[in-house]
């Protein structure tokens, strides 16, 4: 379980509920990763409900197979094990700030990454899952899934720039960076220049955030957090089908 919190990645573990002898070697937990484990991995009990495993996962829910009758000892309890919504935010800044302790608020896990040691530290972002320091140009260096949430909030156009550049062919749920729609469209015609596909320029959010009027640091990380949290609800119902 320990893999599933380090990577980010959401897994199900699977229990067998009929109690064997305590010299049965057959394990009665099995720990499901996706993209992981092929079928022949699994023990013989898990195989008749093994291709039904993406699935539950994806909808986020516990499940008792083959049904009531599990509850007399005879089936298998398959349970997701969720890992939060991972923000990574690159910028230490007055935003970033106040971006971080928001977002920990609304179930998000929270990196935060600078260049500069006296701003990525446990004094000014306590709430922080993980404070980061590096250099900009190392940005792809921080291993991303497509389950997370990346912002842009360094201190200067050039910055932004660089951060953009290295996580654009990295995978992401969501990718915004702030600035004026000017600023972007100056930043993206620099990015078409150098290769970049069309349709992950257009993957960006920039003007950052929901239009709210914002003007104070403060405003400026609610406005951000509720595009987040928009995203996030529009996958998840894009996921369930709900």
């Amino acid at each position: 379980m320990i893999e599933v919190f380090r990577t980010g990645r959401a897994g199900l573990l699977a229990t067998r509920l009929k109690e064997e002898p305590v010299s049965d070697p057959v394990p009665s937990h099995f720990l499901y990763l996706p993209e992981a484990q092929p079928a022949d991995s699994a023990p013989n009990w898990l195989a008749p409900v093994f291709p039904l495993l993406p699935q539950i996962l994806e909808e986020e829910r516990a499940v008792l197979w083959p049904g009531e009758e599990a509850v007399t000892g005879e089936g298998i309890f398959l349970e997701p094990l969720l890992t939060p919504s991972r923000l990574v935010i690159f910028g230490a800044g007055h935003v970033s700030a106040a971006l971080c302790p928001l977002s920990k608020g609304v179930g998000f896990s929270v990196t935060v990454i600078d260049d500069r040691p006296e701003f990525a530290n446990p004094q000014r972002f306590p709430e922080a899952d993980l404070r980061i320091v590096q250099p900009w140009d190392q940005a792809d260096a921080f291993p991303t899934t497509d389950e997370d949430f990346l912002v842009i909030l360094t201190r200067g156009h050039q910055h932004d720039l660089e951060v953009l550049r290295r996580l654009l062919p990295k995978p992401f749920a969501y990718l915004g960076m702030i600035g004026s729609r000017r600023k972007g469209e100056k930043i993206f015609q620099t990015l078409r220049e150098e290769g970049f596909p069309e349709e992950r320029i257009a993957a960006v959010h920039t003007p950052i955030g929901l239009e709210i009027g914002a003007e104070t640091p403060e405003e400026i990380a609610v406005s951000i957090l509720a595009q987040l949290i928009q995203v996030r609800a529009r996958r998840k119902k894009a996921k369930t089908g709900g």
